[in-house]
This record gives C-alpha cells, structure tokens and sequence, in this order.
C-alpha cells in the first residue's frame, strides 16, 4: 500500500509525492520543508502543515499557520484523511490518493 499527494492546483500544479511507509512530510516556505513553496505562493506560512504519513493511514496537522489549512472546503487543525481528500492551502491544492498494491 502506498499514499501519492498530486499537486492539482498552484504554482507547482503537476508534482507528485509517493509514500511507500513511514514517513513525515513538511510543507512551507522554510528551506526546512520537504514541499518547499518559495515565494511563489505567498499564502502559505514557513511552517505550515505537517503530514504524518503510514500507509493507509494519514494525518494532517496544521502548524498554527497564519491562512489556515483546508481539507474539502473545511478549516482544519487535526484531520485524518482519507482517500480523495483535496487539502487546501493559499492557491496550492493538493489531492491524496491511498493506492493498494497490485499482486
């Protein structure tokens, strides 16, 4: 099993990430993030939001970002997310996919 987030919307629209396991993933402005937005989306906060990934299984965490952080139209703090979720932050969306392996 394996998570892909699809950057659907943005200024990085087209950019896939695949998680095979455990893994964290930071996304920002700060040359700390693993999704680095520069300055090409001024909407998003150096730290912004933070996924705790395990496969199936994902949460999202905002970091107290200053425009707040969407999943489906929502504001959220805390989420765990499902399949099809669109996680929205300034002009960047993102979509998850939870895929399950092929025998």
């Amino acid at each position: 099993m394996h998570i892909t987030l699809t950057v659907t919307a943005g200024p990085h629209r087209g950019q896939v990430f695949t998680f095979h396991g455990r893994d964290t993933f930071l996304v920002g402005r700060s040359r700390y993030a693993h999704f680095r937005l520069h300055d090409k989306d001024k909407f998003f906060s150096r730290i912004h939001f933070l996924m705790e990934i395990d496969p199936p299984r994902c949460k999202l965490v905002d970091l107290r970002s200053r425009n707040g952080t969407f999943v489906n139209g929502e504001r959220v703090t805390v989420l765990e997310l499902k399949d099809g979720d669109q996680i929205q932050a300034g002009h960047t969306v993102l979509r998850l996919a939870v895929h399950a392996e092929e025998h």
